[in-house]
């Protein structure tokens, strides 16, 4: 623990515009812009009893700005739903050191102090929903079974972000991987006269 650190602080500043198509579908583009300073990060401490400890200080921040495009159907007899897209890209510096020795014959090593090259980590998401109004369809014995139906999916996709791999700890090597394309189909659901169901994949 270390009980000087002091909280992370984000100044924000964003501008859009939004427009009506149809009476239906409303359009929007917004840019965004964070400044983000005295983030949290982990330093190795090692005394002279050979033990390894890591705390916390305030040493990373962080610059991040991009652009969300999103088309919104919330209403519609049949069909609603929306497609967005975020392009956000960032980058990071620290400053100090991340290794300090308590034996004085040791020098610490002090951190890279150059800020990280940009990068871009685009987040796409669709979202349909299909559904039939009340009372909709033919009627049996006062019941509309093909009322009320609702078939709901989520599709997100996502560019793998980077991380460090550096086991041997040499200096200035920092995300030099990234991962894989994150994609999937979340909350899947059909409701009515049948029984509800939830899958994700």
């Amino acid at each position: 623990g270390n009980p000087d650190l002091d909280p992370p602080r984000t100044i924000q500043y964003e501008v859009g515009y939004s427009h009506d198509l149809f009476n239906r579908i409303e359009l929007s583009a917004t840019g965004y812009y964070k400044d983000i300073t005295d983030e949290y990060n982990q330093i190795r401490m090692y005394p002279q009893d050979g033990k390894e400890y890591r705390v916390n200080i305030n040493n990373q921040y962080e610059d991040i700005r991009g652009i969300e495009l999103m088309a919104d159907m919330r209403y519609g007899r049949f069909v609603s739903g929306f497609a967005s897209l975020d392009y956000m890209i960032r980058s990071r510096g620290r400053w100090g050191y991340d290794r300090l020795y308590e034996d004085p014959n040791r020098a610490p090593r002090e951190i890279n102090a150059g800020v990280t090259q940009p990068v871009a980590r685009p987040v796409f998401k669709l979202n349909v929903d299909l559904h039939t109004p009340s009372e909709f369809g033919p009627q049996f014995a006062g019941i509309f079974p093909l009322a009320d139906f609702n078939i709901n999916l989520l599709y997100t996709w996502r560019r793998g972000e980077v991380f460090t791999w550096n086991p041997q700890g040499i200096p200035y090597v920092e995300d030099n991987i990234r991962w894989r394309i994150f994609a999937s189909v979340k909350h899947c659901s059909a409701n009515g006269i049948l029984s509800r169901f939830s899958t994700s994949t």
